[in-house]
């Protein structure tokens, strides 16, 4: 039932923004398109024990363990938490089978969709920020205005994606 939901909720968001005139020329009218159209459905989580990261911070606690950790992988997209009662957006890890692991939250998520990306593509994308001053922007999807919304206008590079769930 989770995974409906938050599936649900990503149409009927992407649905406001379909007719919007600000956005014609652009191949996603919004980021809940974009997670709804490439992102996927995720196994379900486990807490980790291992790798603990600081509260509202999932960003950055999921980027600095890939980073520490080669064989866990990044992800960004929404997910339904079970102490929220709405989908939100969110980072997390995936183990090398594809399960979901929760390092931010107290507990597991109920249902995660999202976009599996390569610790080269994100180091490069930081790193960009970084020589504009943007470093302290760490979300690859909310945050990439900063490219000039590149990801809605043309899509994610093929070589962004990690290939745990090709």
């Amino acid at each position: 039932m989770s995974i409906t939901l938050l599936k649900q909720f990503l149409q009927d968001n992407a649905d406001l923004f379909k007719h919007s005139k600000k956005n014609s020329n652009y191949k996603y009218k919004s980021f809940y398109e974009l997670v709804l159209k490439l992102g996927q459905e995720m196994k379900p989580a486990i807490r980790s024990e291992e790798f603990t990261g600081q509260p509202k911070n999932c960003y950055g606690n999921c980027q600095t363990l890939a980073f520490l950790e080669p064989e866990l992988t990044y992800c960004e997209g929404f997910a339904l938490s079970n102490g929220i009662d709405f989908p939100v957006s969110h980072a997390w890890l995936l183990d090398q089978s594809g399960t979901v692991i929760e390092v931010t939250w107290q507990e597991p998520g109920s249902a995660y969709i999202g976009i599996a990306f390569s610790n080269t593509f994100i180091q490069s994308v930081l790193k960009e920020r970084e020589e504009r001053q943007r470093s302290n922007y760490l979300s690859l999807i909310e945050s990439n205005y900063l490219e000039n919304y590149s990801f809605l206008k043309e899509g994610i590079p093929e070589s962004a994606y990690s290939k745990i769930l090709k």
